[in-house]
């Protein structure tokens, strides 16, 4: 019998590297379009020709910068997105070698085609769950995908064609909250001192963004840290899905230090 190795492991890293770099990115991008002291904004400061004035007004400098900030966003959920996306083509075939008990079926590609053509987030997802899988964020990284077709193709500005619900985008994702005695607390609350014999817990809370056709997307760097959180936790729980599907099927899953964990 020929053995098959599939590192799922690897895979999984693919859409971790994904929330690294964007959340990287955004940091950096965020500062940057924060910064009032920037005044120039020359490519190459040997070079005579510019394309902007230079110094830049004030009014200028803002300008510029909330459009980087724009900017940087949508490339930022791009990252994301892409990164995700890459690791379900790579996981997917995985999926269809333990439901076959590890041997290729004849039509492997044509059982792959359909995932690796299909280049929307939401709908692989849902393509997975079709498969039994879960995919908890499915409906909220769905509606962000919407946004960020908004931010990469119209400058941030949502069409006709961006709206989820009727002539709004309607933008969604969970995020964690501190409740304690049943008194929710926002991240602006926190530090939240809890006295003793107080509860104390962590509860999810969804949030919701609402844009209008000719709206711009707008999030807040907290907003962006939640996403981020969310697209980690999502590829996590494919990942376990898969490596639980691999045990019932009576794969060998080797943690990292290549022992026989199951």
């Amino acid at each position: 019998m020929v053995q098959r190795n599939v590192d799922l492991a690897g895979m999984l890293e693919i859409a971790h590297v994904g929330v690294r770099r964007a959340s990287a990115f955004l940091a950096i991008g965020l500062r940057a379009a924060g910064d009032r002291s920037i005044r120039s904004v020359r490519l190459d400061a040997s070079a005579q020709t510019q394309f902007m004035p230079n110094p830049l007004s004030e009014e200028l400098s803002h300008e510029v910068r909330a459009n980087f900030a724009h900017w940087i966003i949508g490339n930022g959920l791009r990252e994301l997105s892409q990164h995700l996306v890459a690791f379900i083509d790579e996981i997917f075939p995985a999926v269809l070698t333990f439901r076959t008990d590890g041997k290729v079926p004849p039509n492997w590609e044509e059982l792959c085609k359909p995932m690796r053509q299909d280049t929307n987030l939401g709908s692989k997802l849902l393509r997975l769950q079709a498969h039994d899988l879960k995919a908890s964020w499915s409906q909220h990284l769905s509606s962000l995908s919407f946004a960020r077709n908004a931010l990469t193709h119209n400058l941030g500005f949502v069409r006709k064609r961006d709206c989820n619900c009727g002539d709004e985008l309607i933008v969604t994702w969970p995020a964690l909250e501190l409740v304690v005695d049943g008194k929710a607390f926002s991240h602006n609350d926190l530090p939240v001192k809890v006295e003793k014999g107080q509860m104390a817990e962590m509860h999810w809370n969804e949030q919701k963004r609402t844009f209008k056709i000719g709206d711009r997307v707008e999030f807040t760097a907290h907003d962006l840290n939640e996403i981020c959180l969310i697209f980690q936790l999502q590829a996590n729980e494919i990942h376990n899905n898969v490596v639980e599907l691999a045990k019932r099927c009576g794969a060998v899953i080797l943690d990292k230090d290549k022992k026989p964990a199951a």
